[in-house]
């Protein structure tokens, strides 16, 4: 089973989770639309999908869960991985993960973040309470 970076890298490299330009790959090339929502890139230079971005905005603000985890604790890429593997079992595709499996890392993801983020929070209030305190 693969951990959290190689899916992201995975899922970045086969052109999931940026839009290319459309000035850049042209008119004809499909490549300018999202696969997951079908959002098309009219900018110059690649960007996150604005459909997607949307879409995640509504589900993060109604705390939907997707395979236990809340919508509203995971990043936009999170989420579009979620969508890309769903979107690779509809049209019959074999996905780099399940999305049992990606539930698992995600979740793993997010509680290690959480942690590093808590013990960062501890240092600064430690560090605080030395410049405070300890006179």
């Amino acid at each position: 089973m693969a951990n959290y970076e190689d899916i992201m890298a995975h899922y970045k490299r086969e052109g999931w989770l940026i839009v290319p330009s459309y000035y850049l790959v042209g008119r004809a090339n499909p490549d300018r639309y999202c696969k997951i929502c079908g959002w098309e890139n009219d900018r110059n230079g690649e960007r996150e999908c604005q459909g997607c971005k949307y879409l995640y905005s509504k589900e993060h603000r109604a705390n939907t869960m997707v395979h236990g985890v809340a919508v509203c604790t995971m990043k936009l890429k999170d989420w579009q991985v979620f969508r890309a593997i769903a979107k690779q079992i509809v049209n019959h595709e074999e996905p780099y993960v399940t999305v049992e499996e990606f539930a698992k890392e995600c979740k793993d993801h997010l509680e290690e973040v959480a942690e590093q983020e808590h013990q960062a929070q501890k240092t600064e209030q430690q560090k605080i309470d030395e410049i405070l305190h300890d006179h």
